[in-house]
């Protein structure tokens, strides 16, 4: 009976690490007009984007990716096209 409870520990931490998600942040603004401004460029980009909302927040946000690599990969583009503040975000998990 011992094994048992080793191997269920060994399996929690894998769905913790399968339900982690990426996200890459673009900015946040207080004003709805920043981040609207911020998210039509990044569509005129390529880049398909969204705002979430919270805490008096609007932040405009790309994902999620299911790894870092990915969201990794959009950051390096975004760079590339001069977005220079954007950032990786873990969520979930």
């Amino acid at each position: 009976m011992q094994p048992k409870p080793q191997e269920t520990a060994k399996a929690k931490p894998a769905e913790k690490a399968s339900s982690q998600r990426w996200m890459v942040q673009c900015g946040s603004f207080k004003g709805t007009d920043q981040a609207e401004s911020v998210r039509a460029g990044l569509a005129f980009e390529g880049f398909e984007s969204r705002i979430t909302t919270g805490g008096g927040w609007n932040r405009v946000v790309i994902g999620p990716y299911k790894d870092r690599a990915s969201a990794d990969s959009t950051l390096k583009r975004l760079r590339s096209s001069g977005h220079s503040s954007c950032i990786p975000l873990s969520v979930g998990g």
